[in-house]
């Protein structure tokens, strides 16, 4: 009985005859195969760590598929640094509806701040920002835009979307204390970023 070792190419090879050559195969078959699952695993987290930032692996759409009858995470977009002093995300629900983003749904009525930690916790001190274009346009109703979850990207770190509805895209990225937005209008004309501070909440307002 023989074990050959190729330094170019790992192999495990075994000859032999009778049942020690048997046990002998299966000890070198699952000494191979611990050999390439360490190797594989090795490799890909250095891959990853050459290639790809881990926040990038993170999806803030996870659990914010929430019909009314059944919830699948009640969670929310949230586009943030850790431990931030406010959160921004897109929602697609009235201003009012705690569970603003809803994943089936297909129509972004802004980007809103939020300080709302919890889906169970009262927000305070929100509103939202909206690009539209042609035509002025207010409300959340009348400013909502179609949109496609194939023109979305969703990261922590930064959202973009494209609106359809206003041939725009909406882009923002966390900072310490607030976030940095960027709205480009594809077509030339009259264009407008409408901001909406929220009627419901008593103790929102911008000066």
């Amino acid at each position: 009985m023989k074990i050959q070792n190729l330094k170019s190419n790992v192999q495990c090879l075994v000859s032999g005859e009778g049942r020690e050559a048997k046990k002998f195969t299966i000890a070198a078959f699952v000494s191979c195969a611990r050999f390439w699952t360490l190797g594989f695993g090795l490799w890909t987290l250095s891959a990853l760590g050459a290639e790809t930032s881990l926040v990038s692996l993170a999806n803030p759409l996870q659990g914010t598929d929430d019909p009314v009858n059944f919830s699948h995470g009640n969670e929310y977009p949230a586009i943030a640094l850790p431990f931030p002093m406010n959160v921004w995300a897109p929602y697609t629900e009235p201003e009012n509806n705690f569970l603003f983003y809803q994943y089936r749904h297909n129509q972004i009525r802004g980007l809103r701040q939020t300080h709302e930690p919890s889906r169970w916790i009262s927000d305070y001190a929100n509103f939202s920002l909206m690009p539209v274009s042609g035509k002025l346009v207010v409300t959340e109703n009348e400013r909502a835009s179609t949109f496609r979850h194939e023109d979305e990207i969703a990261q922590p770190s930064y959202y973009k979307v494209h609106l359809d509805t206003w041939n725009a895209t909406a882009e923002v990225t966390p900072t310490e204390r607030a976030a940095r937005l960027r709205f480009t209008f594809e077509q030339p004309g009259d264009s407008y970023v409408v901001l909406d501070v929220f009627g419901t909440k008593r103790i929102s307002s911008v000066k």
